[in-house]
This record gives C-alpha cells, structure tokens and sequence, in this order.
C-alpha cells in the first residue's frame, strides 16, 4: 500500500530524466554534448531547495531499451553494505558524526526512493554516494520482480535521481578502488544504461586505475563486467583485466575471483591463459564448496575449456556431498556437464538416486526439467525413471497436457521397460490424455501415437481420433497447404530481397523447414503402417493407415559406410558358405549396412539366394541371417541400450526373423584394418572366438 501511494503522489512531479549515450568515452567531444541548465520551481526536494537538472542528449536510445533485455543478476556478494561500511571505516577511521548519522539513516531506507530522499538532505562525499548507490541495489533486490520493476521506474523518475549520478560523475576521478568497484558495480546492477556517459565514463576510470585494484576490487568488477553488453569500451577494459590478470594470477589467493573472471575472460581468451586459470584453482582446492564447483564448472562453460582433472575434482567433491544440494545447483551442473561435453555415469548416477529418494520434496516441473537435461545428455537415470512412474501411476490428476506428452515422448525416447509397471502406467498416460484428445491438432496426435508406436501400445482412442476421416482430409489438406505456403514465400522473398541481400544469401541460405517437416511426418506415417502390420496388436480391422498418406518414398542410403563393406568383405573371404549382402533394404523402410547370411553352426553350410533389396524372404532353416546395423549414437550413455528408433528398428528385425549385430563404436572407422576385422570378427562369429579359447 505504501509503494502504492508513493508511486501515485510522485509520479505527477517527477520526469523521466535521460543520459548521454556513447559508444566511445576515450574522449568527449564538445560538439557532441548538449548541456542544458535548467530550474524547475515546482521540483523540490524534500529536504527543501530547488533543484538544479542538467540532462544530456544524443542520437542513441535511452535507458529503458537496456532496462528490458537486463536480468537481474546477483550482486557479487551477499553482504556487500556491510562489506562496505568495514572498507570504509579501514580507510577512514575518524569518521564525523554527521558521517554516522547518514549511515544510521541509510540502514533503515527500504527502497531506492528513500534512499534518494535522504541524499537530498546531506551534501554527500564521494564515500556516501557509493554507500548509497550499494544501498539503492541492496535494498531493490530484496523486492519481488513486478514491485522491483515498480521501483526502477520510481527511481528514474526521481529528480534526485539525475543529481546523485552528476555528483558520482563529476567524483569519479577521485574516487578510490573501493569507491570506484562499488559504485560501477551498483550502477550497473541497477539498470543505469550501459551506454551513458555515466557507466561508460565509470568503465574508462577503471581501465586508467586498474593495476590499483587488490582481489576485493577485481572479483568486484568482473562479476560486473560479465553482465554488461558488449562495447568498445567494455572490450578494452575485458582485455585489459586479461592482461591484468596474467600478471597478478600469482598473487590473488582467492578461488572466487579466479573462477568469477573466467566468464569475462571469454572462450577467445589465449589457451595457455585458460590453462593457468585452471591450474591456479586445482592450488586452492581446499577453499572448493560445492556451490564453488557448480560454479566452476559454469564458468569453464562459459570459456569453452574442458579440464579433465579439475572437473573430475568438482564431479567429485559433489558426489561426496550430494546430500542437501539445492536442486539449481544439481540443474547447473548437468548443464555445464552438457555444454562441456563431460561424462561421468557415476555422477549422474549419484544424482538420479538422490533426486529419486528426495521425490517428495521435487515439484513435477523439476522432475520433467531434470529429465529432461538427462535425456539430453542420452544418460537413462534408471532410479528416477522408475520412481516417477510410481508418482505417475499414483497420482495422475497432478498430470497436465504437456507433462503427459512429456512423460510419454521420454519413455518411448529412451525405451525404457518398467516389467510389471508397464501396462498399468500406459494406461494412466493414456487416461490422462483421453480428455485432450478432441481438442489436439494433427501433428500433437501424430507424435502421441509415434510415441505409443514406439513402446509397442496402441491404444484405441488415440488411433481413432488420428485416424478419423476429417483427420485425414485435414493432413492431407494442411500438407498441401505448407507446401504452397512455403512456395509463395519463397518466391516472395527471392523477388523482393535478392538484389539487396545477394551477398548474404551467397553465405546464409534462407532457411524453409517445411519440406524437411513433411518429409518426417511421412516417415511417421510409415512406421505406424509397418507396426500395425508386424506387431498385429488387436484392434479393430478399420483401424489402418490409409493408403493416400503412404508416399513411395525412397529411403536415405547417404549413410552407407563404405569402409564398414569392405571390411566385412575381407572378413568374410575365408568364411565358407557364408554371404554378404550391402546396403539392404527391409519393408521398404529400413536401411541396414548389410545382412549376413551363414550356416547353422550344428548344420552343413550350402550357399543361399541373396536377398533382394525391398524384398521379404522367410529364414531359411538351416542358415542364419545377421542384420549389421551401424548406430554409434543411438545408444544411452554407457549402458548401451538402444534408444527409440533403434529399438524398434531391433523389434521388427526380430519379427522378420533376423538376428541383429549392433556396431556401436564410433572410433572404428579410425581402427587399423586389422583391429577391425578383428571387433567385427568378436561380434558376428562369437563361436569361433570361443572355439579358439
């Protein structure tokens, strides 16, 4: 209510003031500036006095564009009011009274505006500006993000507001390190534009101070410096500090400032500095928290630097105290671990059985984001799989939409068997989703019965509402309607814009994704034909993919491996009676690396009929067919079980009565020859391996 009023009884006097905006403060040009000394009678302070504005004007934006893109990150310490006053009083012991008294004052402000209403009343020093720029910070990042949006606007409007910047502006030079950290990093917290003459006169003083500046002073301006856009002058003071920082790397005995600088430093920073950064925090692996090593393995993200011993230290040292660990740490340690393309099964393993045994205290979304990530990094976390089936089966009115098609897509994705839990958690999800479905579009019952396709469910009622005639008319419709779409678009842009971008499109073809949509959605539309053909689940007769949907289309043979052919040529030179066949096609749809005709082990061997491509032959019973499958990605991570197309892929081989060898090692087209013939030796004639042994 409080704010409320203030907002309403203010606003009426107050007016927006704006800053000078530049793109190089190394010098001002006079000509550039408009100073303009006005006396507004009517504004006044509250401490009495008419106040004297000056504003500055230029040709660039005003601070609000910077206000709506800014986050509002975290001041670079917890207590930094606090941090300030004992700096303050270490430099300054004999402190005035009247000195205390605003510090008394200041401690009991609540907002950015009474802090603005007190300045009003003292002729401040160049310490009081800095406490009362932390102050205005400190006390707007308690707030909640619409009454902090409140607030700024408040803050910007308040006539003291221009006069609390003029006198930091026109104290700048005599500012000390302290001062200057605090206040720079205040400012920019505070949503002050980046590209006034205020910060960027605040940016060029520290470039000219910086070798001034102790470990206190430097974690300061990076944490400030890693949310600021990018400028000319911003990119002077980034590869300064990199310089800086080379030198003074010896003697800064704080883990927090090194792994703070590493995201300013940026990933175009020198390898061998990355490498001292590194090095410099595995020497102080004793000041590491497990907030340290989240936050570590963030910055070394950010710098594009995967270190093998020090994120085996932070993977670790988490695992050792993963009890208690909030879930945003969890969230971004997957996270770094993603980007950095860092795997290790026994941290993720240790984080799934946490996350599943602390189930209860997780909101569904946490669960669907962490699972989520985990399915990013292709690792199946077996413990919270299992367990959020339970939740599921247990409480499906806790369900929404999106976390029924999240949940069923994630378990078809990874193919995952729940045994005795199978059926009953695909009849939940199936539940659960019955009232959506008339009010589904094509494409969401299209993905919802690949899924079910997948896991081996079909459902009735889904395939029913997909499969429907106005269903149909409708898909077919809409594919004629993307593609003439996608023409006129095409030629429109071509007509308009092709003199104008030539050069660009030479470089950056305009992307038009909707024949690659179409060209998915058929296969979609073939896979669901070749399951209710194979599997023959039962369902009634009408329940077919209509013909008009089933494009002859011809499978994609541009992932043939060549090497793999004639390796398995080689291999099989001195194998009698056994054949080889390349680059087979199964029902029309599936594309093998081959298939492998030899005899029964326990039978005489006899040469058999190839195989034609597209063609279906029944096994032979006194041979037996191989189907060589080359899918090195399609596999979760360590466990090696394969993932949703490659199991179904392996389902319907087995229907057809092949047996199937997975080649999954993504270094064998690297082996030497004979390391090769050797893997697929192992694979595709155990028996004689264990004959030979």
């Amino acid at each position: 209510m409080r704010h409320g009023f203030r907002f309403v009884s203010r606003m009426s006097v107050w007016q927006q003031r704006r800053f000078l905006f530049l793109t190089k403060v190394a010098s001002f040009p006079s000509q550039q500036l408009s100073h303009i000394w006005y006396r507004r009678p009517n504004q006044t302070c509250p401490g009495g006095g008419l106040i004297r504005s000056v504003t500055f004007y230029s040709k660039d934006s005003n601070h609000s564009e910077d206000l709506e893109g800014m986050a509002h990150p975290s001041p670079p310490e917890e207590t930094v009011f606090q941090n300030v006053i004992e700096t303050t009083s270490k430099l300054h012991p004999n402190m005035t009274w009247r000195n205390s008294e605003f510090k008394d004052r200041l401690q009991q402000c609540v907002s950015p505006s009474d802090v603005l209403d007190l300045t009003c009343d003292y002729y401040l020093t160049v310490h009081e500006i800095r406490l009362s720029l932390c102050t205005m910070w400190i006390t707007i990042r308690k707030m909640s993000d619409k009454l902090r949006h409140c607030e700024r606007q408040l803050m910007f409007d308040h006539p003291a507001f221009s006069q609390l910047l003029q006198k930091a502006l026109n104290c700048v030079e005599k500012m000390n390190k302290y001062d200057l950290a605090y206040s720079f990093s205040s400012l920019v917290q505070l949503g002050v534009s980046q590209r006034s003459q205020v910060v960027q006169t605040f940016v060029r003083t520290c470039q000219e101070k910086l070798i001034l500046f102790d470990e206190q002073c430097l974690f300061i301006i990076m944490s400030t410096l890693a949310h600021m856009r990018e400028s000319p002058n911003v990119a002077v003071l980034k590869e300064e500090m990199r310089l800086a920082f080379k030198n003074h790397l010896s003697m800064i005995h704080d883990v927090k400032t090194v792994y703070k600088a590493m995201p300013v430093l940026g990933a175009d920073c020198p390898p061998d500095l990355k490498k001292e950064l590194v090095e410099k925090i595995l020497s102080m692996t004793d000041q590491i928290s497990i907030h340290d090593c989240s936050e570590i393995m963030s910055a070394m993200a950010s710098m594009n630097f995967h270190s093998a011993p020090l994120l085996s230290f932070c993977s670790q040292h988490i695992r050792e105290n993963i009890t208690g660990i909030p879930f945003r740490t969890l969230i971004s340690v997957l996270y770094s671990c993603e980007q950095l393309k860092h795997r290790d099964f026994n941290l993720f393993t240790d984080i799934s059985d946490y996350i599943a045994w602390m189930i209860h205290i997780w909101s569904n979304k946490q669960l669907i984001l962490i699972l989520k990530v985990f399915r990013n990094l292709k690792f199946c976390p077996t413990a919270l799989m299992e367990v959020f089936a339970v939740e599921v089966i247990a409480k499906p009115n806790t369900l929404t939409l999106k976390s029924v098609v999240f949940t069923l897509k994630l378990y078809s994705y990874f193919n995952y068997e729940l045994h005795e839990r199978r059926q009953p958690f695909l009849d939940t999800l199936t539940q659960a989703l019955d009232p959506y479905l008339p009010k589904m579009s094509q494409y969401e019952l299209l993905n919802i019965v690949y899924a079910f396709c997948i896991l081996g469910h079909f459902p009735v009622a889904p395939l029913e509402q997909f499969l429907q005639s106005s269903t149909k008319k409708k898909i077919s419709n809409a594919g004629e309607r993307l593609t003439r779409t996608t023409t006129k678009c095409f030629l429109l842009v071509f007509l308009s814009f092709v003199f104008i971008f030539l050069p660009f499109l030479s470089t950056h073809p305009l992307p038009f994704p909707a024949p690659h949509i179409i060209k998915i959605q058929d296969r979609m539309f073939q896979l669901m034909d070749l399951c209710l053909r194979l599997d023959r689940p039962p369902l009634p007769k009408t329940l077919t993919v209509p013909a008009f949907l089933l494009k002859d289309s011809l499978p994609d043979n541009s992932t043939h491996q060549c090497w793999l052919s004639q390796s398995l040529q080689t291999l099989l030179e001195d194998q009698y009676g056994t054949t080889l066949q390349n680059s087979v096609v199964v029902e029309n749809f599936y594309v093998l690396e081959g298939i492998i005709t030899k005899p029964v082990p326990s039978q005489p061997s006899m040469p058999e009929a190839s195989i034609g491509p597209g063609e279906e032959c029944s096994p032979a019973k006194s041979s037996q067919r191989i189907a060589l499958i080359w899918a090195p990605n399609c596999v979760c991570f360590m466990t090696f079980k394969p993932l949703g197309f490659l199991a179904i892929v392996i389902r319907h081989l087995k229907i057809l009565g092949f047996d199937q060898v997975l080649v999954l090692e993504p270094n064998l087209k690297y082996m030497s020859e004979t390391c090769r013939i050797e893997s697929l030796r192992r694979k595709i004639f155990p028996e004689q391996i264990r004959y030979e042994a």
